[in-house]
């Protein structure tokens, strides 16, 4: 909808398709930006050994205290899902349970970028 109003402003300027594709950018930079200021994730810091930063983390968000017990169900709970996902790889995607699901999302997605229609919807 906003990219609707912002073209639409747009359209009667001379050579206003540049203004179009220029302020497109603006929503990657806001991102960019604004990921300078996000903490890091609870999983990553357990994933570096650094389990009091991911109690501290994981408090802000929940409201809880740092030693609480829903703090610690939480940190036993990332750290059983990525001893799990440690265990599985790559391989296991082309295994022949997923694989027609693996070509049916790797083709809509090609199909998707081969007819531009993510272009043509923007304009």
């Amino acid at each position: 909808f906003v990219s609707y109003l912002v073209n639409s402003a747009f359209a009667p300027v001379p050579h206003g398709w540049r203004y179009m594709v220029g302020l497109s950018g603006v929503p990657a930079v806001v991102q960019i930006l604004g990921s300078y200021y996000f903490p890091e994730s609870p999983r990553f810091l357990l994933s570096k050994m650094k389990e009091l930063e991911a109690r501290e983390i994981l408090s802000s968000i929940t409201g809880q205290d740092a030693d609480s017990i829903l703090i610690d169900q939480q940190i036993n709970e990332i750290l059983q899902v990525s001893s799990i996902e440690r265990s599985s790889g790559w391989r296991d995607l082309v295994r022949i349970e997923y694989r027609t699901k693996l070509i049916v999302a790797v083709g809509l997605q090609a199909f998707q970028q081969l007819a531009a229609i993510n272009t043509a919807m923007y304009y």
